[in-house]
């Protein structure tokens, strides 16, 4: 049977690459609809591989709180750190008949260890396996809000399902404007500051996705995800059974402040050197900058992912070339 998907956020990076290849993978499974912002640049791209537009503003709750219940999976694929998203979705969900399913993705800047910039290996290492690492969730993280949100529904009985990924990096499709968040962020941190920045030795790590990875790791989430709807099984008290990492590599801050600095200099003729600063000259990523971050995808790795994707020291070169245009969207 034909199963209906709504999608927020549908005019990412990471989705200009998903939706194709579910709709390629998945074939005639689903019927996929968008709701987007009115005029966004991505609706050119979505009806262009024969997704339905519905346009609306993010801040209209009573459209919204309508909309959700009316499909058969809702999918939160839009900026994880801003909980209001969710904060609709989730009441609309428990007040509605609980048949439909609620996925979201989040980020394992959750899953950090303030170190001062500098290599420490007693850093807490989570893992999705644990339980209790999941419900240490709480609001102040990057995206804890949200998946606060998302968890309550869980436990009150709405078929939830949570990817967690690392930064995400991979050139852009055709149609699609936004080079990703963590691209994003760290570039025009690097511009604003004249330099590409990192705190205490440098040997603190970042986990980052190459997009190949991503599409291997949400290929085995959403068999996940379909089989439970199938199963119509009970919602399990273990909430890491649907709280799922796909964290990435693990890199230096150090070596993604050179990875930077190299290509914004050969790729645009732009002299930001290599910076070791304290944290309050480490601009708006500093909370990143500073700390480990340490995500164990132990749920995806039991069921066969391994990475495979490039490097970002491999890729960035091709996401930033020369001539494209700088700040990025």
């Amino acid at each position: 049977m034909t199963k209906s998907v709504l999608i927020f956020g549908a005019s990412g990076l990471m989705m200009g690459h998903l939706l194709p290849h579910i709709q390629q993978r998945h074939g005639s499974g689903f019927t996929w609809t968008a709701y987007v912002r009115p005029g966004s640049k991505g609706i050119a791209f979505l009806k262009s591989i024969n997704v339905n537009i519905i346009e609306g503003s993010w801040d209209d709750k009573e459209k919204i709180s309508n909309l959700v219940n009316k499909y058969d999976i809702v999918w939160d694929s839009g900026d994880s750190h801003d909980p209001s998203l969710p904060a609709i979705i989730v009441p609309a969900l428990l007040d509605g008949p609980r048949t439909t399913t609620f996925v979201r993705f989040s980020g394992t800047g959750n899953w950090i260890t303030p170190t001062g910039g500098s290599l420490d290996e007693s850093a807490r290492l989570y893992d999705d396996s644990n339980e209790g690492d999941i419900r240490s969730i709480h609001g102040e993280m990057f995206n804890g809000a949200g998946d606060l949100l998302a968890l309550e529904a869980l436990d009150k009985g709405v078929n939830v399902w949570i990817l967690c990924t690392g930064g995400v990096y991979c050139q852009r499709p055709a149609g699609v404007s936004s080079a990703g968040v963590f691209v994003r962020l760290y570039t025009t941190n690097a511009l604003q500051l004249g330099y590409t920045p990192y705190i205490g030795n440098g040997g603190g790590h970042m986990q980052l996705l190459h997009i190949q990875d991503l599409i291997s790791a949400f290929d085995l989430f959403w068999a996940q995800v379909v089989s439970s709807i199938d199963s119509n099984g009970p919602v399990p008290k273990d909430v890491s059974e649907r709280y799922l990492f796909a964290p990435g590599y693990s890199v230096e801050w150090k070596r993604i402040a050179e990875t930077w600095a190299e290509v914004l200099k050969d790729n645009f003729h732009l002299d930001l050197p290599v910076k070791n600063v304290p944290i309050e000259e480490a601009g708006f990523v500093s909370p990143l900058i500073s700390s480990e971050m340490k995500a164990k995808p132990t749920r995806l790795e039991k069921l066969g992912w391994k990475l495979a994707g490039p490097s970002i020291e491999e890729e960035l070169s091709l996401i930033l070339p020369s001539g494209s245009q700088l700040p990025l969207a």
